[in-house]
């Protein structure tokens, strides 16, 4: 199938070896149980007729998640946490999530991508204050396709993409390799 190639992880810690044992990083280690609540399970229909806002909003949440969680399982656990906060920002500003969504677009199904789409044009009732107003927008549609696909209940795709999605971004971001390792990555 299509694929992304995936950043590597520091070796050397056992939170990165249990990661990438684990089959899926929606699973928690060694627990046959998911470690998000369980999605709603909307229909297509339902999902319809939900604002691209309220997708967004659902998608902006599980995001965060995965990429805190993704911070920690990375050996990042006696960090402040205003430094994880820095480091989560190369994930999840408008201009990464942007980025991360022009390098998916292609590995999206057509569904997927007509969701981005429509949510790419989605006029927001704000304006961004510390973002361009076309990387709000993706970033809007990244968010609205995460969260689809966990009101639907297609976890199996949503954990798919973020493993890419977190393979994407340098996996020790500045603010953490001046805490962790000395100046040196981890």
């Amino acid at each position: 199938g299509k694929g992304l190639a995936c950043g590597r992880y520091a070796a050397g810690t056992q939170a990165q070896q249990s990661m990438s044992q684990e089959p899926s990083i929606a699973r928690s280690e060694g627990r046959d149980e998911t470690w998000l609540p369980e999605p709603p399970g909307l229909s297509h229909a339902e999902i319809l007729e939900l604002p691209i806002s309220t997708l967004a909003y659902v998608g902006d949440a599980v995001y965060e998640l995965y990429v805190r969680r993704h911070l920690l399982l990375s050996g990042h656990v006696n960090v402040p946490s205003h430094h994880l906060y820095l480091a989560s920002l190369a994930y999840v500003s408008a201009e990464a999530q942007a980025k991360i969504l022009r390098l998916l677009e292609p590995f999206l199904t057509p569904a997927e991508a007509e969701l981005c789409r429509r949510a790419r044009n989605h006029v927001p009732l704000s304006r961004p204050r510390h973002a361009d107003p076309m990387e709000y927008r993706l970033a809007t549609a990244l968010e609205a396709l995460l969260g689809e696909l966990y009101c639907s209940g297609q976890t199996a795709r949503l954990d798919e993409l973020m493993k890419h999605i977190l393979g994407l971004v340098e996996p020790a971001p500045k603010a953490l390799r001046s805490v962790s390792g000395g100046g040196h990555d981890l």
